[in-house]
């Protein structure tokens, strides 16, 4: 993919100062779910370029596609989960200043922004409308509800579908299986202990939780901090390359949210974006936003509900094209049995 012909003003700002922006504004004013998740996802943008580099709005198309800002809006508005604006502003400091380990963790203060209202049992499309210990148990895409069920807490059964609570993991050498509390830096791991280390550590060679690594021998690419990767002979962790800089295509070189595209590093795509699909020989330049339209060879807005697609391709944007031809509308209907 080439860059973009013309980067928007937004893209000319750096993601630090999307944040401090964010802050400012909710400092200034009464902070409601509305503008807390616009900032929200300016803040996810701005760790993940502050941590791993690469593309410079990573979630904001993400976030338009699965709807999330909807999602919270309207679960407020069904009193499905109440707003908590504290916890809010709490999350936009831990994303600001928290450390660069993991840029997938969700801060605990962002996971309780949203306090569900939903009992065992009581119907739910995502997490945050259940309450504390809970989990929905929606089908991703389906129009369907899940219910809210209750996580398993540390030495109950974990056996089946039941998740265990935040900060415990799975014991799968017990039987039956139990929640226990995942291991923390130096501590045993995996084995006979059956214990997974606590993000954002991986369990080493030795068998013990281990910080991720900027250099050294790995395994694999989880043993690597982000913006690193796992390559060599021998392995070991390296820089991944940034927007510019010259890559080989097919190695996975570049920083998150790039491809390596002619021999250098580009931004994958944005609309309009020329976009190619990867083989084993070439990374492929996917859409950030939109999809890859396989006779123009450029990132496309979704279509629209109720508009021809082909079947089975992502051009509707979250759920797949349906056998008919046809996007569904509102999601589709709920069928029950």
């Amino acid at each position: 993919m080439n860059d973009r012909a013309h980067e928007s003003a937004l893209d000319a700002v750096p993601p630090s100062w999307l944040l401090a922006t964010a802050l400012l504004a909710l400092a200034g004013c009464g902070v409601t779910a509305d503008s807390f998740c616009a900032s929200y996802v300016d803040a996810l943008d701005a760790r993940s370029y502050r941590c791993a580099g690469g593309a410079a709005h990573l979630y904001q198309p993400l976030f338009k596609r699965l709807d999330t800002c909807g999602d919270y809006q309207r679960a407020i508005a069904a009193k499905t989960a109440l707003f908590d604006a504290t916890k809010a502003k709490a999350c936009l400091d831990a994303l600001d200043k928290g450390a660069c380990e993991s840029t997938s963790a969700t801060p605990i203060e962002c996971k309780e922004a949203f306090l569900g209202a939903g009992a065992v049992g009581a119907p739910c499309h995502a997490t945050f409308e259940c309450g504390t210990a809970m989990t929905c148990d929606s089908v991703f895409g389906s129009p369907c509800p899940g219910q809210c069920r209750a996580m398993a807490m540390l030495g109950q059964d974990c056996s089946g579908t039941t998740l265990c609570a935040a900060g415990l993991s799975c014991d799968t050498t017990k039987s039956p299986l139990v929640c226990v509390a995942q291991a923390g830096l130096g501590e045993a791991c995996r084995g006979s202990t059956g214990k997974e280390c606590a993000l954002p550590l991986f369990c080493a060679a030795d068998g013990k939780c281990s910080a991720l690594k900027t250099s050294g021998a790995c395994g694999s690419e989880a043993e690597c901090a982000p913006a690193y990767r796992c390559a060599g002979s021998p392995k070991a962790c390296v820089a991944r390359k940034k927007k510019g800089e010259a890559c080989v295509d097919g190695q996975r070189e570049c920083q998150l949210g790039l491809a390596c595209s002619g021999g250098t590093c580009v931004e994958q795509g944005q609309l309009g974006s020329t976009c190619s699909e990867g083989n084993a020989n070439t990374d492929g330049v996917d859409c950030l936003d939109g999809y890859c339209d396989s006779a123009t060879h450029k990132c496309t807005a979704f279509k629209a509900p109720g508009a021809a697609c082909t079947p089975f391709s992502f051009e509707c944007g979250v759920a797949l094209c349906p056998s008919s031809g046809t996007c569904p509308v509102n999601g589709g209907v709920c069928h029950v049995p």
